[in-house]
């Protein structure tokens, strides 16, 4: 299988954090964190609900397409050491011709407040600028999620303007904060 984003054979690492590629190893995992309240309420995720068997399933199928095809990827956030699933990190509405995407991420309760998504944001993004050639990207986050806005300033994004209305990957429409980071 072709994959435009390749991330090497260890994936992406700082020593504390690796971002991988999801593997069906981590469904477990994947669906037990969609449950949490936090990622219910913020994580704006495509479908309602996961089980194990529909994120081994997407991973088989829509996440490969994507990847095949260079239009979003769905990424682990991992411990760098054990592998353990800790969350994950998307790109999304990836535009090869504006050299642009956008990104999401979401964390495992017990990985929070480790540092791990800043350290997978720094990661996503060097990579993305360095390799992919991207030279801006975005995040959107609802103005009540005040974690993922220090996340990404913590990220070096810098907001852009007031909240505005927009539709999430969910569908629903939320009032949200612009973020973005250019190389």
């Amino acid at each position: 299988m072709e994959d435009h984003f390749s991330l090497g054979p260890q994936g992406l690492s700082d020593g504390v954090i690796r971002v991988r590629h999801l593997a069906e190893g981590d469904a477990d995992a994947y669906a037990a964190a969609t449950e949490d309240p936090a990622v219910v309420r913020f994580g704006h995720l495509p479908r309602p609900s996961y089980t194990s068997e529909l994120v081994r399933e997407d991973i088989r199928t829509t996440i490969a397409d994507g990847l095949r095809a260079g239009t979003f990827a769905v990424l682990a956030i991992a411990d760098a050491v054990s592998d353990d699933y800790l969350g994950s990190i998307v790109l999304f509405d990836v535009d090869r011709d504006a050299a642009s995407a956008e990104v999401g991420f979401l964390l495992t309760p017990t990985a929070r407040g480790r540092g791990a998504a800043v350290r997978a944001v720094d990661l996503v993004t060097a990579w993305c600028f360095d390799r992919l050639g991207l030279i801006e990207l975005r995040a959107r986050t609802e103005v009540a999620n005040t974690a993922s806005q220090r996340t990404l300033e913590r990220a070096g994004f810098h907001r852009q303007g007031e909240a505005t209305l927009s539709v999430t990957p969910s569908g629903r429409t939320t009032e949200s904060l612009l973020y973005l980071r250019s190389a």
